[in-house]
């Protein structure tokens, strides 16, 4: 089944409240590092949605790439199904919040990187993120 739409956001904490729907907090593009911090610590919200039917299992993975290509983390694969909570004959959605904390000692200031998911081996949305040191 095709895809029919795919987002990711970053951001700084992601709260559950009575819900299983994630609130995010402080959706951000770049992330200001005070001098003599060592890591990078930020959330990825993504939410995929699939054309009505598709109940097939799926690969989502989630990596985190330097602007000009180089490979700077990933998460693990994550197998899911699409839910179909709302609507079944309606279109399906996923959601997965992943968190990441990035060694950056060794990373110049500022960095470009892309945030980019993953479905079934495929690139189906990416964002940038700057990485800047006070």
């Amino acid at each position: 089944m095709a895809l029919l739409s795919a987002n990711v956001i970053v951001c700084e904490a992601v709260l559950f409240e009575k819900t299983d729907v994630p609130t995010a907090v402080r959706i951000m593009t770049a992330i200001r590092l005070a001098g003599g911090t060592k890591s990078a610590h930020f959330f990825v919200v993504t939410f995929l949605n699939s054309q009505p039917g598709d109940f097939a299992k799926h690969v989502l993975k989630i990596q985190v790439l330097d602007k000009s290509g180089p490979f700077i983390s990933q998460a693990d694969d994550y197998p899911f199904v699409y839910g179909y909570k709302l609507d079944s004959s309606g279109p399906g959605g996923f959601t997965l919040t992943t968190e990441f904390n990035i060694d950056t000692t060794s990373m110049p200031s500022p960095a470009g990187w892309i945030i980019v998911a993953f479905l079934d081996g495929q690139a189906v949305a990416r964002i940038p993120l700057m990485l800047l040191r006070r």
